[in-house]
């Protein structure tokens, strides 16, 4: 459905919010997809938030993402 943020939950947390946050959207299945940029709202050490600019025109939109780790020296 439409929506305008998505909040992804790990299944494991991290130790603390030291970790970096690599997300885009994705729509393979729409002729012609709209663009949404997106921020993130919230971090936590067990997930975060992502705001859209707007409610997306289809369900199916995905957010693909990846977390990693980092130190700060």
């Amino acid at each position: 459905a439409d929506s305008n943020s998505v909040s992804v939950v790990f299944t494991s947390s991290f130790a603390n919010t030291n970790y970096s946050i690599s997300c885009q959207l994705r729509n393979t299945t729409d002729s012609s997809p709209s663009i949404y940029p997106m921020i993130i709202t919230s971090k936590t050490a067990s997930g975060f938030t992502v705001k859209l600019t707007g409610n997306t025109d289809s369900a199916n939109y995905y957010l693909d993402w990846i977390c990693s780790v980092y130190n700060n020296a």
